[in-house]
């Protein structure tokens, strides 16, 4: 996972008083320092970011802790690692989520690497982001899986639009179902 995008995850949680001081105590040591510590551009273990998010969600309780993750992304599309990307997407195909999405595997390229290949196909009534070559410790771990899913709700806000995401994950994928009312 990009050390950028970790390091402003812990940041947005830090936002949060009660949070920013509960938050030594369920993240071990190593992992704080190491996010800290790290360079923008190091790629640190998936471990220690769904370390981070298990944390969280046991902290702030799922609703809160979905917002939290949620915000982290839409604040990621200002960040030098992803705004090029986001601004040349928006330029290019507009809010039409439809069109947006299929740059979401761009971005899983820029932020994951060794998690799998994303790919996007277009359905009725939304459309379904599908990574594929996941490693266990992401496909196996259900509460990393709810986060991963809030931050990607932040293409709906991207779009201007409501919509409802599901997550499902097996041996062969992680789905990210993507459905929105047809405009």
């Amino acid at each position: 996972m990009l050390g950028a995008f970790v390091q402003l995850h812990l940041a947005t949680i830090e936002d949060h008083s009660d949070l920013a001081a509960a938050i030594p105590g369920r993240v071990s040591p190593e992992s704080l320092k190491t996010i800290r510590e790290a360079s923008r551009l190091t790629r640190l273990p998936l471990a220690i970011h769904a370390e981070l998010t298990r944390a969280l969600f046991e902290l702030a309780g799922e609703s809160r802790a979905r917002g939290i993750c949620r915000t982290t992304v839409l604040a990621s599309f200002s960040q030098p690692f992803l705004d090029a990307l986001v601004r040349g997407a928006l330029e290019i195909l507009g809010t039409d989520l439809a069109r947006l999405a299929r740059w979401a595997p761009k971005a899983w390229g820029v932020l994951f690497r060794g998690a799998g290949e994303m790919t996007w196909e277009l359905c009725e009534g939304g459309g379904d982001l599908s990574v594929r070559g996941a490693p266990a410790e992401l496909r196996d771990d259900a509460v990393y899986l709810m986060g991963l899913g809030a931050g990607y709700e932040a293409l709906f806000d991207l779009a201007g639009i409501s919509g409802e995401l599901r997550v499902r994950a097996s041996e062969e994928e992680i789905a990210l179902e993507l459905r929105w009312p047809s405009v």
